[in-house]
């Protein structure tokens, strides 16, 4: 596996920091309580970065890190669409703030450059 971008560790600590259970997809409750003692003692950082990368290389798209890395209430953000509602269908559409972030991440040039501009 490439060495990973440095801003991983400090992109995927904040994610752990806000909410440490996004990593349930990935690991056991052990793994998980073991890799919060490590990143509130500050030990071990590229150790578990690339523990976290080994079981899943892209991470940062999965749904359940926006969530931890967006980590914010059930606010939302309402879009208006640009196409002729259907029938059944609303014309306006409400995002969770992490999930129109992590369309925007996706969408951009430099997802990690995104992601560091949240740090």
């Amino acid at each position: 596996m490439d060495k990973p971008d440095i801003r991983l560790n400090t992109i995927l600590r904040k994610a752990i920091k806000n909410d440490p259970d996004f990593l349930a997809v990935y690991f056991e409750e052990a793994a998980i309580d073991y890799m919060v003692d490590m990143v509130e003692e500050q030990s071990h950082v590229q150790e578990q970065i690339d523990m976290i990368l080994r079981a899943n290389p892209s991470v940062i798209y999965s749904k359940e890190f926006a969530q931890a890395f967006w980590f914010d209430d059930d606010a939302g953000i309402t879009f208006i669409t640009y196409f002729p509602p259907e029938e059944g269908h609303p014309d306006k559409q409400t995002l969770k703030h992490w999930q129109y972030h992590q369309v925007q991440m996706i969408l951009a040039d430099n997802p990690l450059d995104y992601l560091e501009s949240f740090l």
